[in-house]
């Protein structure tokens, strides 16, 4: 519960307060100083997208080793299959092993994590519930509202990484199971979740 004392010195403390308050505010996210992979990724896990390749197709790795590496680092055949599938493939004697799946797109069904965080309303309440002993300490003169303000930012950050980890996004395609080992939309590197951050301007 917050409590304001009523003396002339405290109240003043609190107008200056809340006058500096009023051209603050807190950002939270992924912002555009991250990792230009990451912020990509993110922005297009929230809203759901098409990823289209900058020439003609996405080289997608079929095996987990191949994660990351360029396939002009190979000596690969291009192929096409007869049902129309396209794949970069390594001579092997007689034999032709697929390295890469070439598709003309890919699309990434929406997982909003930061809207779907603030969409509800006993997240809010409870980050202001969890801020609150430092807004007190505002109220009381003890601390600035920067510091109150950072104290939401980071209760906004631990909630929105908790959605991340606890909710049931829509599951990744077999073939991406396939290469993760695992099913772990937005969370199987860590990075997207390292890369969200608040700050007070």
């Amino acid at each position: 519960m917050i409590t304001i004392k009523d003396n002339q010195e405290d109240m003043t403390l609190l107008i200056n307060g809340l006058k500096q308050a009023e051209n603050k505010k807190v950002q939270i996210g992924i912002f555009a100083e991250t990792d230009g992979e990451v912020l990509k990724y993110a922005i297009v896990h929230e809203y759901g997208g098409t990823i289209k390749p900058k020439k003609k197709f996405i080289a997608i790795p079929l095996k987990k080793e191949l994660k990351g590496k360029n396939p002009r680092d190979f000596d690969l055949k291009f192929i096409r299959t007869t049902d129309g599938k396209y794949f970069l493939a390594m001579q092997k004697g007689k034999q032709l092993e697929p390295y890469y799946l070439l598709v003309r797109e890919v699309k990434i069904p929406e997982r909003s994590f930061i809207r779907s965080t603030f969409d509800n309303s006993t997240n809010i309440d409870n980050i202001i519930k969890n801020a609150e002993p430092v807004l007190q300490m505002f109220l009381d003169g003890k601390k600035s509202i920067d510091e109150y303000l950072k104290a939401l930012g980071i209760e906004m950050e631990g909630t929105i990484k908790q959605r991340i980890m606890g909710a049931e996004f829509q599951a990744n395609s077999a073939l991406t199971v396939n290469l993760k080992g695992e099913n772990t939309p937005l969370k199987d590197s860590g990075n997207m979740l390292r890369a969200i951050v608040s700050k007070v301007i």
